[in-house]
């Protein structure tokens, strides 16, 4: 099944339908992305800390130091 948007505006054909296909290939064009639930979880799987253990129980110190005085 072929879905249909129907568009208005001279640059896209007035009264002029459009498929699915026509439409993402204009959202692509307009710098538009779709992004899905399973991107997230995809990019979820790659994550890594940004700090190791050590250095985040260097931070901690420091802040329990500073937030002393």
């Amino acid at each position: 099944m072929v879905g249909v948007h129907h568009s208005w505006g001279a640059e896209r054909g007035v009264g002029r339908a459009r498929t699915q296909e026509e439409e993402a290939g204009a959202e692509q064009a307009a710098g538009e992305v779709e992004v899905s639930q399973g991107d997230f979880w995809a990019a979820l799987r790659e994550l890594r800390p940004s700090l190791s253990l050590e250095e985040l129980a260097r931070y901690s110190a420091l802040q329990r130091q500073y937030e002393s005085r």
